[in-house]
């Protein structure tokens, strides 16, 4: 089984949106704080809180760095006599929640079992999560600034749910649905033909339930009329990552035009572009 298990996403709890992060070997846990603060950044740009949200989250700032140390001390002891054990699928004080927006912590991180991978939640519903990380990938295509030192590639998953073919189908079938009634994707020129890949990868240990051309069908019996299959270069990418237990589906736009999502080819592309232009 090794250092990880048989199983190292055997905990994940699935519902809500996530971010699936690779990164380097033991750097897990830096790799998702990089990935925190800067989709974090970015969603304050593009999806700012509510002025009401805002005073909420200054207001608690504010109150904790009034209390005492020894205040803060008897809070920690208390929290920890009184905490209870996680249950199956729950990662402690990163269990799920929508207080996101709310308390101004808008990701957090969920799971960092897995070998050169983490689960980051999304605590904000608002945040159209794939949207979200592909406007974050165009700026490094654009700018060359990574900003993370450890971290390969930000996977969103709009849905995750339990790795069973009948969970997919729905997903697929809601995910899919939210894409393209979404305004930005109105605004496109269905004039001109379509085109979509199913870019499927599996994780940890293989799931026997999903079958790999059983997850393809399903998600292509979900597309619109009009969209063709192109493996070479797709407008649009369905990607589906099945991590043990637990899948992630999202619909996002030239993920191949940004490296599928890969920060350090990105950013390669992007020093050769600006030494190009010298």
């Amino acid at each position: 089984k090794g250092k990880w298990g048989a199983n190292p996403m055997a905990n994940v709890q699935p519902g809500g949106p996530m971010l699936l992060i690779t990164c380097d070997d033991k750097k897990e846990k830096r790799s998702a704080e990089e990935v925190i603060s800067w989709m974090t950044s970015v969603a304050d740009d593009l999806y700012p809180l509510s002025k009401e949200e805002s005073t909420t989250t200054e207001s608690t700032s504010c109150s904790k760095k009034t209390s005492s140390i020894a205040d803060e001390l008897e809070a920690e002891l208390k929290e920890l006599r009184d905490e209870k054990p996680p249950m199956r699928g729950e990662t402690g004080k990163n269990k799920v929640t929508n207080q996101g927006a709310k308390t101004g912590n808008r990701f957090v991180i969920d799971h960092m079992d897995g070998k050169a991978m983490a689960l980051v939640r999304c605590l904000d519903n608002s945040i159209p999560l794939s949207q979200l990380v592909t406007q974050a990938m165009r700026r490094v295509r654009e700018t060359g600034k990574k900003h993370t030192r450890f971290t390969h590639r930000v996977l969103p998953m709009e849905d995750t749910f339990f790795s069973k073919l009948e969970h997919l189908k729905e997903s697929a079938k809601k995910v899919t649905q939210t894409f393209f009634s979404s305004a930005s994707e109105q605004k496109i020129d269905k004039k001109t033909p379509s085109t979509f890949e199913v870019f499927l990868k599996s994780r940890c240990a293989k799931n026997k339930k999903m079958d790999r051309m059983d997850v393809i069908n399903a998600i292509v019996d979900e597309m619109p009329k009009g969209y063709s299959v192109d493996l070479t270069a797709p407008e649009i990418s369905v990607v589906v990552n099945i991590i043990g237990r637990l899948t992630g589906i999202s619909v996002v736009r030239d993920f191949k035009k940004l490296e599928e999502f890969n920060v350090r080819r990105l950013v390669d592309k992007s020093e050769e572009k600006s030494s190009v232009a010298k």
